[in-house]
């Protein structure tokens, strides 16, 4: 379904000091999130993943952060259990299938995300963007999970502006950029641009290599034809 799905496919969560990170292009991994960990200090030192995760600078935003996470898991769990109940696949296409066919139940959802996405904007307005060196890599993930997971079209259009902003300055991962931007894209428009969602077709007339170009944009490996052809073919 949408963010969730791609975040349970995350097989290296590893957000960062200075680290790549890239998004698997095999057909059978189409949106699978790899981050690969390369994680190393300012002074060039490497530094185990768990120090990162005690690495957060500002105790009150992580707190914030986590609150906000678990209302989102709430939310989630209701639109998880919904599909379920429907028989709809717990994808992309999940989403877009539903909203179909109960948009009352999408628009409430939407309603109850607005106040948890307006929580975390605020704290972004205030702290600045949730990096490691701020939250710690748990607070960074937290955060991503909010941003691409959201129903409400407005913030997930404003999340994707400042995770690009992060990406751009190195500060977070461009692979989380892309699965934030692709959700915004399907709930404003239906459609993706990095190829990270399932059963979600790319702008009428868009070309593998102009999917590959934006991609490349941002530093990410390209997609097969066939990983296209896969991820954009709804599973209804």
């Amino acid at each position: 379904m949408r963010g969730i799905v791609r975040t349970i496919f995350v097989v290296a969560a590893c957000l960062l000091f200075w680290f790549d990170c890239g998004i698997a292009d095999s057909a059978s991994v189409c949106n699978q999130i790899n981050f690969t960990l390369k994680t190393v200090s300012k002074s060039g030192r490497k530094v185990s993943t768990g120090q990162l995760q005690k690495s957060g600078k500002l105790p009150n935003y992580i707190a914030s952060i986590a609150t906000i996470s678990s209302a989102n898991m709430d939310v989630l769990t209701q639109f998880m259990k919904k599909i379920q109940a429907l028989g709809l696949p717990t994808s992309d296409a999940g989403y877009l299938a539903l909203k179909y066919r109960d948009p009352q139940f999408i628009e409430r959802l939407s309603e109850k995300q607005e106040t948890i996405d307006r929580q975390l904007f605020d704290l972004m307005t205030r702290y600045g963007l949730p990096t490691p060196d701020k939250v710690g890599t748990d607070g960074t993930m937290s955060s991503f999970e909010v941003m691409a997971n959201t129903f409400d079209p407005v913030y997930a259009a404003k999340f994707a502006k400042l995770w690009r902003s992060g990406c751009a300055k190195e500060v977070l991962p461009c692979a989380a950029y892309a699965v934030i931007e692709d959700n915004a894209l399907m709930l404003r428009a239906g459609i993706q641009r990095f190829g990270t969602g399932t059963g979600v077709p790319f702008a009428k007339g868009t070309s593998l290599a102009q999917v590959n170009e934006e991609r490349a944009k941002i530093k990410l490996g390209p997609l097969s034809q066939t990983c296209v052809d896969s991820i954009a073919k709804p599973g209804l």
